[in-house]
């Protein structure tokens, strides 16, 4: 939970809180804390603030459309030098509760075994080897997504080099 302070009002709300929570089963013991320490930050005044007047719809200059975009080169050495220059990042924040699940969507199992994380990886993994470079995958984990993801991590890292050991 934060180390935030809070008043003796504060501190009986988030006791209150806490013993509301700790009864509900729908949701992990992760999400608990998280939730816990959200309203703790919050209360305390160490939580940001939206200024939402300063909240803008972006323009054309920055969202640019799909079917403006140049053609992929022909020239396969030079698709390889524009994709040195690209980072996928995908956003793996969310749980699946609504869903039933009690960890990140992205290690559900989706098809033939594989989970939405093993199709990122793969794709990765394709464009990585049909044009010879190396473009990096990063995920932004939340505090709920962050361990359960790591454990996926270590399982397809082994299988990455498993495949790179015995070429499979």
């Amino acid at each position: 939970m934060a180390t935030a302070t809070l008043s003796a009002a504060d501190n009986e709300k988030i006791s209150k809180l806490q013993s509301s929570v700790s009864g509900l089963n729908q949701i992990s013991e992760n999400e608990k804390a998280g939730f816990l320490n959200l309203v703790t930050r919050y209360l305390s005044g160490e939580a940001q603030h939206v200024e939402w007047s300063k909240i803008q719809t972006p323009t054309d200059e920055v969202v640019v459309p799909y079917d403006t975009l140049a053609p992929v080169p022909e020239d396969h050495a030079e698709t390889k030098n524009l994709l040195s220059k690209l980072v996928v990042l995908k956003l793996n924040g969310g749980l699946g509760t609504t869903m039933g699940c009690t960890g990140p969507k992205s290690v559900i199992e989706v098809r033939n075994g594989l989970t939405f994380l093993d199709l990122i990886v793969i794709q990765i993994e394709t464009l990585n080897k049909k044009y010879g470079c190396s473009v990096p995958l990063l995920l932004m984990n939340s505090f709920n997504t962050h361990d359960d993801t790591l454990k996926v991590k270590y399982i397809c890292i082994s299988y990455i080099l498993l495949k790179m050991i015995f070429h499979i």
